[in-house]
């Protein structure tokens, strides 16, 4: 099984931080990883980018860049993350995709109508 995309890397995300307060963000990914991808073969979880950090580790770290910039979670202090109503309400959905994501007024403000989906984070 292929490493996920950054896109199959939304809802876990959301639906691990649904189930707390603040957590940091360390920890998000480490649950992310254990609760979601655990599943996957070892020789995909050793795979390392050119910066030498986890494809998944990294793909992870994409996801929670672009759902804040979504206004889907946030960073109320330095390496803790949250999840807002908004996320709370996409995670009780049981999916999240960049369409959830390019539709709200946050994504939008930030990004614009003509932003595309890196070739690489598809």
């Amino acid at each position: 099984m292929p490493i996920p995309s950054v896109e199959t890397t939304f809802f876990p995300i959301l639906h691990v931080l649904s189930h707390g307060d603040l957590m940091a963000y360390k920890a998000m990914r480490q649950e992310v990883r254990r609760v979601h991808f655990n599943h996957l073969d070892s020789i995909d979880l050793a795979q390392f980018n050119k910066r030498g950090e986890p494809v998944l580790m990294n793909r992870i770290g994409w996801g929670k860049i672009y759902l804040h910039a979504a206004g889907f979670i946030r960073q109320p202090l330095r390496d803790t993350l949250e999840i807002t109503d908004a996320g709370l309400g996409l995670a009780m959905t049981g999916t999240c995709q960049w369409v959830d994501l390019q539709s709200t007024a946050a994504w939008r403000q930030k990004f614009g109508g003509s932003w595309e989906i890196p070739e690489n984070h598809r």
